[in-house]
């Protein structure tokens, strides 16, 4: 008989616990819009929603733009805050090159474990070498799941064929049934989230963060641990084939979750970077259009413009000052997302990593 571990539990109760293992997750409107919009575009939006405002209160009279003592001042304090800016460019390509810069036996140790991590997946493809593309090497694996779901289920069937090596449990009986049922649907969810993973991964033209969405919402971490727990609950009654693949099947999950965590860790190292870059160009086109307005009340005469002129001038300038804390506030909406979305790196998934969270 098979050994009874906890509460009888079929697979689709087991998976009830993360959500459906449809393998077509699907986003809700705020992950896609924090995750998937353009950061220029939230950028844009931000620092055009800012000018119409301005310009709204100025054009109303709720704010002044006419006096010069308080244009003064709060030009003074936006040129400062501009300036500050600069300590947080400082600190992001700190940040980046901590990453980057290291000693050759660092290095060396970086240059190790990555070799042998593509040597694992190598293996369990059944390749001579895997790409050195993100979105091809994710690909390479969840080809291999397919096919290691297809060997499962394989092994299942010659389990069942060969009298002298079925399940102990006789698939006539209860216990036997759901045995079957219970591996063969494991093997067809795996099928399934790593199909859909696949088609989203083969297309050309995929950079890293088009791989990093692709891997963001498929989860592994219940299937990791539904196998484990198949196999400890029909460990002693399955033939020895039929386990080693379901072992090399989970073993290969927990690989193309590593996998995740590591284009995760190449998208937000090159958006740093590139965020400290766009900090820097909106940062100092806003410094260069405040100083200029605020030279324009530095006149004897005051501003040489019209009122209504002045409106959209003092306007503009301010929401182009604003646009750096706008490309700030873009970029650490999505990190956030991205950190909530990919958090599960082992057999937990927390509750808001899930699709419809």
């Amino acid at each position: 008989m098979s050994r009874q571990v906890g509460p009888e539990r079929s697979y689709e109760e087991m998976q009830g616990d993360t959500g459906p293992g449809t393998g077509d997750p699907r986003p809700t409107w705020r992950q896609r819009l924090l995750l998937q919009t353009s950061r220029l575009l939230i950028t844009a939006v931000l620092v055009g929603s800012a000018f119409l405002l301005l310009l709204g209160l100025s054009s109303l009279g709720v704010i002044g733009v006419t006096s010069r003592s308080t244009m003064s001042s709060v030009f003074s304090g936006v040129i400062t805050g501009l300036f500050t800016l600069t300590s947080i460019v400082l600190t992001i390509n700190q940040l980046v090159l901590s990453r980057v810069i290291a000693s050759p036996d660092e290095l060396e140790g970086r240059m190790d474990g990555t070799v042998e991590f593509r040597r694992r997946v190598e293996r369990a493809a059944g390749v001579p070498e895997s790409p050195i593309e993100p979105g091809a090497f994710v690909l390479l694996i969840a080809d291999a799941l397919c096919e290691h779901a297809a060997n499962l289920r394989e092994a299942i069937a010659d389990a069942e064929a060969d009298d002298g090596s079925e399940i102990e449990t006789d698939t006539d009986t209860d216990a036997g049934r759901q045995a079957h049922e219970e591996l063969t649907d494991y093997a067809d969810t795996i099928d399934r989230r790593s199909t859909s993973l696949a088609e989203n991964l083969d297309r050309e033209g995929l950079d890293t963060f088009d791989v990093l969405k692709a891997t963001a919402y498929v989860h592994f971490a219940a299937d990791i641990r539904t196998g484990s727990r198949l196999e400890e609950k029909y460990g002693t009654d399955l033939p020895d084939a039929t386990i080693e693949v379901l072992r090399e099947t989970i073993d290969l999950l927990k690989t193309a979750t590593v996998a995740r965590q590591y284009v995760k860790t190449l998208y937000i190292q090159q958006d740093l970077a590139r965020l400290s870059r766009h900090i820097l160009y909106t940062g100092v086109s806003g410094l260069g259009a405040t100083v200029l307005v605020a030279l324009l009340y530095a006149g004897q005469g005051g501003p040489p413009v019209g009122p209504d002129a002045l409106l959209l001038v003092v306007s503009a300038a301010l929401a182009l000052a604003f646009s750096p804390l706008a490309m700030l506030f873009s970029h650490a909406v999505q990190f956030a997302m991205i950190a909530v979305m990919t958090e599960s790196s082992g057999p937990f998934t927390p509750k808001e990593e899930l699709p419809n969270n």
